[in-house]
């Protein structure tokens, strides 16, 4: 999955989501050599340095096969 992280001081950081859980995420990030790991605490993402993150963006490449008639919605929030 694609996704793209908002600092605190609303810098954009595109990466590629590795692995996801209830409370972790890591993320490779465009030119960083390590990966980005955030922690859900009290409601908020927190990378390594305790920064809150926002998800700005979050996109699958992965294509789904739509059955006729009916129509497929992805919305923000919703579990993945």
């Amino acid at each position: 999955m694609h996704i793209v992280l908002q600092s605190e001081n609303s810098q954009l950081v595109a990466g590629i989501l590795l692995a996801a859980g209830p409370r972790r995420m890591r993320i490779v990030v465009e030119r960083q050599k390590d990966t980005l790991e955030l922690r859900l605490v009290r409601g908020r993402w927190l990378s390594d340095n305790g920064s809150p993150m926002e998800i700005a963006f979050l996109a699958s490449n992965e294509v789904t096969q739509a059955v006729p008639g009916e129509s497929r919605t992805l919305a923000a929030g919703a579990a993945w």
